[in-house]
């Protein structure tokens, strides 16, 4: 049967467990290893996008709509597209082509609502919009809101014309305890097409030196314990006797790993698996490269190995 440790394929005999499957890899005896079914087997899409951007990431949700199955067709469409304008109102991303039959009559808005629009009722110049206060106009599309700004809503206040929307893709349903799992026990046997992750990978930000020379020495001393895990995060509490300054910061996104600088438990690390708004508190440390499901697998109070790059 064939797997991926580590992102690499090995092929193994039936009925191989753990331990033959990470043979050669990178662990540390009693940290917890992330064994994880095939993607075709437990990948859940939801109605929900997340829309990347220079100045961060938001979440749309769709309605369920005609215009959202359209949304569904046309978001590869968005994506190189800029804010070509804004108001007070709304946000204007595009232009695009479409087969969207255009409509006249006047339409209600409510913040934060996402719907297409028409310049001078021209389905070739088809736009993605953002309601920015409620509202009502006549758009070249009636009633075509395919959904809301849920999550990342300070964003919108930090774009600018200009902006390129960098990504759009669908976001996955979180998986469960049958489709992923985490243990410590080598000998539990491996499924044909599982991925295995055996340590977490961090490429360092040379941003923020001093909260990254506090990581290395935390993960210089072998696996790291996991302290707090929370919906959007997992942490480590790990030697917090330190004092740190401002460094860099930023949106925290999926994969984002950063240190709290200051305040109350300063020092502590946090691995993020949920788009997080900006927080000066917390300096950026790196993100990670390897292990992005076994962060967020592995149990409260257990431990991973954690490699950096650069190493220490």
């Amino acid at each position: 049967m064939r797997v991926v440790v580590n992102g690499k394929e090995k092929e193994l005999p039936d009925g191989a467990t753990v331990a033959q499957a990470i043979a050669g890899e990178p662990y540390v005896l009693g940290s917890s290893v992330a064994l994880i079914r095939p993607m075709d087997a437990q990948r859940k899409l939801t109605n929900e996008y997340m829309i990347k951007t220079p100045r961060g990431s938001f979440i749309i949700e769709l309605n369920g709509s005609k215009f959202s199955e359209a949304w569904k067709r046309l978001y590869h469409d968005v994506v190189g597209k800029n804010l070509r304008w804004q108001t007070s109102r709304l946000h204007a991303i595009g232009a695009f082509p479409s087969q969207l039959e255009k409509s006249r009559g006047t339409s209600s808005y409510k913040r934060y609502d996402c719907f297409f629009a028409l310049g001078g009722y021209d389905v070739n110049t088809t736009y993605f919009m953002i309601a920015r206060v409620d509202m009502s106009d006549d758009l070249g599309l009636q009633d075509a809101v395919f959904g809301r700004v849920t999550r990342g809503r300070h964003i919108l206040d930090l774009l600018e014309e200009g902006d390129l929307v960098e990504h759009i893709e669908p976001v996955v349903l979180r998986m469960t305890s049958q489709d992923a799992f985490s243990t410590t026990d080598l000998n539990v046997p491996v499924e044909d097409g599982m991925m295995i992750e055996t340590f977490v990978g961090v490429k360092l930000d040379e941003r923020s030196p001093l909260c990254c020379e506090h990581f290395l020495v935390v993960t210089s001393e072998g696996s790291l314990s996991i302290d707090e895990k929370g919906f959007s995060y997992t942490a480590s509490e790990a030697n917090m006797d330190t004092s740190l300054g401002q460094e860099h910061s930023e949106v925290r996104l999926p994969d984002t790993v950063t240190i709290r600088h200051k305040g109350y438990q300063a020092g502590k690390i946090f691995f993020y698996n949920e788009v997080r708004q900006l927080n000066l508190s917390h300096n950026t440390v790196g993100k990670v490269t390897n292990g992005h499901d076994l962060i967020h697998l592995v149990p409260l109070n257990g431990r991973v190995l954690v490699q950096s790059d650069p190493m220490r």
